[in-house]
């Protein structure tokens, strides 16, 4: 988190903030907080810790270690999906990026997401959790990252089971903020998906909307438009 977005009083899972600290670093110092836990505990955290490894004082681990323990259903699992050679490897790195774009102000992405106040719920912060959910929710170990990732159905949501699925780049194109909506005929599209309904190019949909026309001269065939033109200078 950046130090610039800390104050005391704010929340940040189950921690809140009291006041800066200096934290020794070797010959140095670094930015820290002092911080109150909901369960009474108090704890200096690194500045750039909180929310990303830091939302409790360790008792939310701690509750979730026990209430695993005692699951003879769960399988408790570790890291190990972080390695090469595990074929959760690319479920591994959809949580630690989702975890970065939202609270890593120096991820390339974080301005569409952290920077635009997009949170992951507190329990996606163990990995064991999401994982859990990611398997029970579609997640296919088999396909890559363009075939299917993680996608917010509410773009402006932030990252929860209840607004979370998992898609393909090409839905997910679908589902972005900067898209332009045509409503034709009762339904309502992309650009991309005017032009597979239609076959047209959607540049050219573009280039058309642009100038104005709708309805039946947007999605006219080009060819009719072609020999409309030739009709017309023959006369």
């Amino acid at each position: 988190m950046k130090e610039a977005e800390c104050y005391p009083g704010k929340k940040v899972g189950r921690l809140t903030l009291i006041e800066k600290r200096r934290i020794p670093n070797g010959r140095y110092t670094r930015g820290g907080w002092l911080c109150r836990c909901d369960c009474g505990t108090e704890k200096v955290f690194r500045t750039d810790g909180l929310g990303v490894s830091a939302i409790s004082c360790g008792c939310y681990n701690r509750e979730n270690n026990y209430a695993s323990a005692n699951n003879p259903l769960h399988k408790k699992y570790t890291y190990s999906d972080s390695q090469m050679s595990s074929p959760y490897k690319r479920l591994y790195d959809v949580w630690k990026h989702m975890l970065g774009r939202c609270y890593n102000s120096n991820d390339s992405s974080y301005s569409n997401y952290g920077g635009r106040g997009i949170k992951v719920c507190d329990d996606w912060h163990t990995y064991r959790e999401f994982r859990e959910w990611a398997l029970a929710n579609g997640f296919d170990k088999s396909k890559t990252g363009q075939e299917q990732s993680i996608d917010r159905i509410n773009v402006n949501g932030n990252y929860e089971p209840s607004n979370c699925r998992w898609a393909s780049k090409l839905t997910q194109s679908y589902n972005k903020r900067n898209n332009v909506y045509i409503t034709l005929n009762g339904k309502t599209y992309t650009y991309r998906e005017l032009s597979q309904e239609t076959g047209i190019d959607r540049l050219t949909l573009y280039a058309r909307y642009k100038k104005g026309k709708r309805g039946a001269e947007l999605t006219a065939p080009i060819n009719e438009k072609m020999s409309h033109k030739r009709k017309v200078v023959e006369v």
